[in-house]
Order: C-alpha cells, then structure tokens, then sequence
C-alpha cells in the first residue's frame, strides 16, 4: 500500500503573538512507483513497442527507463526502472515469448489495420484490388473491418454453414428435429467430398444429423442437395431470402437465384454463429475437425480453428473462427489467384499475429 509521512514542523516566532505562528507541512513520498506488465499471449519480433508493455503508477512525479534483451532463442526479458522525485525506485522485469516470422516482418502490424494490411499483401504480391473479400473482427473489442465487404462473389461451398445454421434454428423451433429423415435421390448425386453417395443407396433415408454432419466436416456436395431440395419442407421462406437476412440489404435479382455471397454478409453469418456457440455447437464441432491442414490451418498449428472453405471453379475461400487468446472472426474470399490456397493460408497467418500484437488493446 502506498503510504504518505506527513512531517510537521511548528516554528514559533519567538516574541510574536499566536496568529503568528507558522505552520510549515512537507510531504514525501516514500513508496517506490508500481510496475505492472501488460499480458499479452507472446510477442512478434519487430512489432512491438516496449514504452508500451508495462503500467507504471506513483503519487508523485517518476521517470522510467525500459530495456530489453534476448533471454533465448525463443524469449526476450523485458525490465522497467522507475524513480521517483523522492528518489524512491523500482525494477521489474516479465520474460514474453517471442515469435519470429521473417515472411511477414515487412508488414507493419503495430501501425495499420487488417484492411491496410490486406491492401498492403496485394501490392507487395502484384494481385488485383478485385481478387479479394475480405473480413476480420475481434470478439473482444469488436473492432471489425472490411476489404471489398459488398463485393459479390461466388459462395462454392461457404454457403454450408448458413444453411446448417437455419437447418439448426428450425430444429430450435421444433420443426423438425436431428433424427428426422430426409430421402437421397439420384438428382442430389453431386462430385465432391463427403461420403453420402458413396455408403448410401439411392431413394435410402437419411438422418438430418448425418447430413448436416456430412455437409461441414467433408463438405459433402451429395448431403448439401439434400438439405437444400427439402429446406421449404419445414418453413414457408426460400433459403435464399433466409439467408440473406443475415445482412439485410438490397441485393441484386442473382444473388436470390444464384450462389452469391459478399464479405459482409459472411461476417454477420459466422459473428452469429461465434455468438449462438451454445445452440450451434455441433456446427462448430464440425468445422473444427474440417481440412485439418488446409487453409487457415496450413500456417497455424498452434491454436484452435473451425472454418469452411470453398473451392468453385475460379474461385476458392476460407471463413470462420480462429481461436486466439482474444478470438477472431476471419473471412478470406479469392477470384482469378492462381495460389490462391496459399494466399489464403497466408492472410490468416498474418492476421494471427496481428491479434496478437493487439492482444489486450481496447480499441
């Protein structure tokens, strides 16, 4: 606890009446100045101020100095000096983990937004401006940006997940349920991944649960027709309008015909999804165990992922939830990029590090 000592010294004036007494007080400080260190997940080499990792609090005026030096290979140690007027002084120091990624130290983490960032990657990369959607929130903050947020873009399997989600509410509102049945026919029969019409017979019946199932974990082509040819079965709405209730605007007459879908309204679909984790839990199980070493998970091992990609002719996308001591909602959309799966992979790894830069800011 801080304590102040109060020092008084009465000094009577020697043949003055009493109104002329003089009461002289001095304060002094005599408790060193508090150092608290900021807690933040590790430390990005090059992208971190150290005026910035430490609290330094007095009631009296202080000056403080920072240094820091290599600890490990894998570690720096970071201690603060602070004195004060009274010549009260402190030191402190906190060892971080520290993350080096030459492949993204050009880019200024600490001083630009995702967005500047995004725009940033495709000047260093020579990529159009139109070659990317882009989203990215942080659960914490709620700071949110967009990069070509209205672009329209083709959905390829993305679309999944809203359909599983509105699958779900249903099932919620007890029109129907995980165990009801739906029948596979020969026009549902479509090439992808999953196993539906590889272990079932045409004209067999199908639980709910194992196509919604069949539809995220292996973005099951097969399941989704399914699902998709027996949505009006159980609510009077098309999906389509549905879905884009998830971000209510004007659209254009294809995007209620066609599978269309803009960054903005994806973030609304996985930020809904991020916030009902409790009634989308199997959803998100599933996206969790999806492509494990693909896409938003081929540069990052070291946290928890639950995404869905989608890869439709010329164009191939990745959205979800990365979870970082701090959460973050990430959508990443391409057209026309030839490695687009490694631009993928490579956006996601830089907006990991970024998050943690900014672990812990109220912005």
């Amino acid at each position: 606890m801080k304590k102040a000592l109060l020092l008084l010294l009465a000094a009577l004036l020697s043949g003055c009446s009493s109104e002329n007494n003089l009461i002289q007080i001095f304060a002094m400080d005599q408790t060193a100045p508090v150092i608290t260190f900021v807690e933040k997940p590790y430390l990005v080499e090059g992208q971190y101020d150290l005026n910035k990792l430490a609290i330094v609090t007095d009631i009296s005026n202080f000056t403080v100095e920072t240094r820091a030096e290599s600890a490990d290979e894998n570690h720096i140690e970071v201690c603060v000096d602070a004195e004060d007027e009274y010549q009260n002084s402190s030191t402190l120091c906190k060892t971080y983990a520290l993350i080096r990624d030459d492949e993204f130290m050009m880019y200024d983490l600490q001083n630009n937004t995702p967005d500047e960032l995004v725009e940033q990657y495709l000047d260093h990369h020579d990529l159009d401006s139109d070659s990317i959607g882009f989203f990215y929130q942080n659960t914490v903050s709620g700071a949110a940006y967009l990069y070509n947020g209205s672009e329209l873009f083709t959905g390829a399997s993305t679309i999944k997940v809203p359909l599983a989600m509105l699958y779900t509410d249903m099932i919620h509102a007890d029109k129907l349920s995980y165990t009801t049945v739906l029948q596979f026919i020969e026009e549902d029969i479509e090439a992808g991944g999953g196993r539906t019409a590889l272990d079932n017979a045409v004209n067999s019946a199908l639980s709910v649960d194992y196509l919604l199932q069949q539809s995220i974990m292996n973005s099951d082509n097969t399941a989704t027709n399914i699902l998709l040819r027996n949505y009006n079965r159980f609510t009077k709405d098309l999906f389509r309008m549905d879905y884009a209730a998830f971000y209510p605007k004007r659209y254009p007459a294809a995007f209620y015909s066609e599978n269309l879908i803009t960054a903005e309204l994806m973030l609304n679909v996985i930020r809904s999804l991020y916030q009902n984790a409790e009634d989308y839990a199997k959803i998100i199980r599933d996206m969790k165990e999806a492509e494990p070493d693909a896409y938003f998970k081929q540069l990052i091992d070291d946290i928890e992922i639950a995404h869905k990609y989608g890869l439709y002719g010329n164009v191939e996308h990745d959205m979800g939830i990365l979870y970082t001591e701090e959460p973050i909602l990430l959508g990443v959309f391409t057209k026309d990029i030839i490695n687009s799966k490694q631009v993928i992979a490579e956006l996601a790894r830089m907006m990991e590090l970024y998050a943690a830069v900014h672990y812990g800011e109220n912005v």
